[in-house]
């Protein structure tokens, strides 16, 4: 939130080394290198005075990383993040976990408009519960929150069809030349057998069944 306290910012991705350095705007922050995977670096309380958004990248040597945005919420609710982003059509009802600043006690999760039963965890995170109703086809929703007099930036959430399809990779990036890892694939796959397939190229497939 704007004109808080600094704090260390994590920033986790690929092909890290020592003397890697987070910059925030295109200004070097004081960085720790913990593993070719995660730095850490400090944000102080200047650099979060005002609110907007802050391009973050890392460099490596003279290679620049592509941009992530931060951003820097002023007085009203915004949202960071949806735990979880999609959800099966058809299917039942869920918890969803929005995190973000500026809740308050009176806070409630919209979904495309319609308020959701709402549990206020803290003034950073909510508990909606989205019921099975709201599932019953492929498409994407809005969720907003509304706070106040308030209403936050709008996140996306995504219902997916029947036929497979793919929300999450957990890891997105490895280096390459890396060693054998488990890739978690977060979606919707139907019942009965599947395949994940992998192209590097176009004559290049492995497949692992489950």
């Amino acid at each position: 939130m704007a004109g808080g306290v600094g704090f260390t910012l994590t920033v986790n991705g690929s092909g890290f080394a020592s003397g890697a350095v987070v910059q925030w705007n295109d200004a070097s922050l004081p960085t720790t290198f913990v593993n070719e995977q995660q730095l850490t670096a400090v944000v102080t309380t200047s650099l979060i005075a005002s609110a907007g958004n802050v391009s973050v990248t890392v460099m490596v040597n003279d290679t620049a990383s592509g941009p992530v945005m931060f951003t820097i919420a002023g007085q009203q609710p915004t949202i960071g993040t949806l735990q979880p982003s999609v959800a099966m059509a058809g299917g039942l009802a869920f918890p969803l976990i929005v995190d973000g600043v500026n809740f308050g006690t009176d806070a409630q999760v919209h979904w495309n408009g319609t308020a959701l039963t709402t549990t206020v965890d803290d003034d950073e995170q909510l508990t909606a519960t989205v019921p099975a109703s709201l599932l019953g086809s492929a498409g994407t929703a809005s969720v907003t929150v509304v706070s106040g007099s308030g209403t936050s930036n709008a996140a996306t959430f995504t219902v997916i069809g029947p036929q497979p399809a793919i929300g999450l990779l957990e890891p997105a990036t490895v280096v390459a030349g890396g060693a054998q890892f488990t890739l978690t694939v977060t979606g919707g796959f139907g019942a009965g057998d599947f395949a994940l397939q992998m192209v590097a190229a176009p004559e290049l497939q492995s497949f692992i069944t489950g």
